[in-house]
């Protein structure tokens, strides 16, 4: 189990102290209170406002941006844009969104070759037309091809941080 311990006695309220991550997953049980000397654990945490799921930390925009400048935000919480790596992760975004708005992916054409290819440089196999400016979005429960210009909101991510 994912437990934070100190020296002490048990912190009141299952709440971290001031200063510490707010977001322990599974959800937090009660600390030991005392110095912040924590004990060895398996705590995967996740900044405050994003979502936790087998290991990877998931922040779900509010507004809308185009391709470009929804990638400059997540570069600037230090995360990358969403790469699916499976039929589990496509299906947790699902459940989380309810498919009632498309998402932009970290997916897009980058190369004269045409060639689809996730940001973090792993390449998408498709096969079919597909323009330069094209970059990846979820729609429902698949990912379709729209212009990088347009407007969707976006998924950043990263890795939970081992406690």
């Amino acid at each position: 189990p994912c437990t934070a311990q100190v020296e002490g006695g048990l912190f009141e309220g299952g709440r971290p102290w001031p200063g510490q991550p707010a977001s322990l997953t599974p959800p937090p049980i009660p600390v030991l209170r005392g110095p912040r000397r924590f004990s060895p654990t398996h705590c995967k945490l996740c900044p405050m406002d994003w979502l936790s799921h087998r290991g990877k930390c998931y922040w779900f925009s509010k507004d809308s941006k185009n391709w470009t400048e929804s990638r400059a935000d997540c570069s600037a919480k230090s995360s990358r844009k969403l790469v699916i790596q499976d039929q589990e992760e496509m299906e947790f975004i699902q459940n989380v969104t309810r498919g009632k708005y498309h998402v932009w992916l970290g997916l897009s054409v980058t190369s004269a070759e045409k060639n689809w290819t996730w940001v973090d440089n792993s390449v998408f196999p498709v096969t079919g037309p597909t323009d330069v400016n094209s970059c990846g979005v979820i729609k429902g429960n698949r990912i379709h091809s729209e212009t990088c210009s347009a407007e969707f909101k976006w998924i950043c991510q990263k890795e939970a941080v081992l406690l």
